[in-house]
């Protein structure tokens, strides 16, 4: 494959680089703790052994002719990129220097509006959905919670990479979730409930853009689908702690689950019967995508009343208690991401240089000392000597 040069980057931007670049600096401002996430979600997928499969979309001015993705180019590029503290004091001017074009429109493409944008939650938000999703255990805040916002009526895509003139943003689409309009229908027409959903960090990249995939499950224990859980603690054994971008404030490490919003279809949706009537009685309304609260609406009475599917002949279910399976991708939406960080640890300081009078008492201690007591031997001698004359 041959090599895509910095030069090929530049010559391929499209737009004003200065407007484009302008929106990243309004991201900033407005929420660097959901920019931090963004970029730690996209350097977990990028530094995946996975990455062909984990980091998608991927950008489209790298990849040739051949539909060759320059992951090392990729990943050089973003050794480069500059800590948020530092792009924030740089401004407008970070994006002027020669040397920063391809890490500026790296970001300019992470940030553009056809990507979901995560926005910071309050504290509060996590206490309100576990009274939405029925949760009685014990279960311990995230350090960071973040909710998914998407374009007003636009639908969720999955980008192929194309090498077309000004394709760094616009990229083809190879298929289409449901416009939110869609999914607030399937709702209306079948209730809906809150669940959690656990992978691994680098996963989140593609799932925070193309939704949760059921063919991309690896567990079938209980048929195929996607697998979610209304015990959080059972979501966060998928969670393992993944290694963080080596600029972000949120830690050293980062875990993450979902929280997704899902059409309680009954042909679907696999849930125990127990997991049904727990649910909270409301009507069967899908929350707004861009929406600050929560809501509780939960499968109607006639959705309730109807077999699913799994239930058996004779009335044995072959789901357990707070498992959930959902077979068609279309019923799924995530809704919110929750972060839990490990905290970088605080190295010691180094002691401060010692004072050379220190240094030389410390290296020559002995004869030092034998100096002084050969001194106070003399003075005794010379005041004896003065007292008897």
């Amino acid at each position: 494959m041959a090599a895509i040069g910095v030069g090929d980057i530049v010559a391929s931007s499209g737009g004003d680089p200065g407007q484009r670049w302008e929106k990243v600096m309004d991201v900033l401002r407005q929420d660097p703790l959901a920019m931090d996430a963004t970029l730690s979600l996209f350097s977990a997928a990028m530094q995946s052994y996975r990455w062909d499969s984990v980091l998608k979309p991927f950008p489209a001015w790298l990849v040739n002719e051949n539909n060759e993705k320059d992951i090392d180019l990729l990943r050089q590029i973003w050794d480069r990129v500059p800590s948020l503290q530092e792009l924030y004091q740089c401004g407008i001017d970070y994006s002027r220097a020669p040397e920063n074009c391809d890490t500026a429109k790296l970001l300019c493409w992470l940030f553009n509006e056809y990507h979901p944008r995560l926005r910071s939650c309050p504290k509060s938000k996590f206490s309100e959905l576990k009274k939405v999703i029925s949760t009685v255990e014990c279960t311990v805040a995230p350090d960071y919670m973040f909710e998914v916002c998407r374009r007003p009526g636009g639908e969720s895509v999955t980008p192929v990479a194309s090498r077309a003139e000004g394709s760094e943003c616009h990229e083809k689409v190879e298929h289409v979730r449901p416009a939110q309009d869609s999914f607030a229908q399937l709702c209306q027409t079948h209730g809906h409930f809150m669940a959690y959903h656990g992978s691994r960090a680098e996963n989140f990249h593609s799932i925070m853009h193309t939704g949760l995939i059921a063919h991309l499950n690896k567990t079938s224990l209980f048929g195929y689908g996607t697998y979610l859980s209304t015990a959080l603690s059972m979501a966060m054994n998928y969670s393992p702690t993944g290694v963080a971008w080596r600029h972000s404030q949120l830690g050293s490490g980062i875990g993450c689950v979902a929280v997704c919003s899902v059409v309680d279809h009954p042909q679907h949706v696999k849930r125990s019967s127990e997991d049904v009537n727990a649910a909270a009685p409301s009507s069967p309304a899908s929350p707004s995508t861009t929406s600050t609260s929560v809501s509780s609406a939960a499968a109607s009475p006639a959705v309730r009343s109807r077999k699913r599917q799994n239930v058996t002949e004779d009335g044995t279910e072959t789901i357990p208690d707070k498992y959930i399976v959902v077979s068609n991708n279309d019923l799924l939406q995530v809704k919110y991401l929750m972060f839990y960080c490990q905290k970088k640890q605080v190295l010691p300081r180094q002691a401060a240089e010692p004072h050379w009078i220190q240094r030389v008492y410390m290296q020559n201690q002995f004869l030092i000392l034998m100096a002084f007591y050969t001194a106070c031997l003399v003075f005794l001698g010379l005041l004896r000597s003065w007292n008897s004359g």
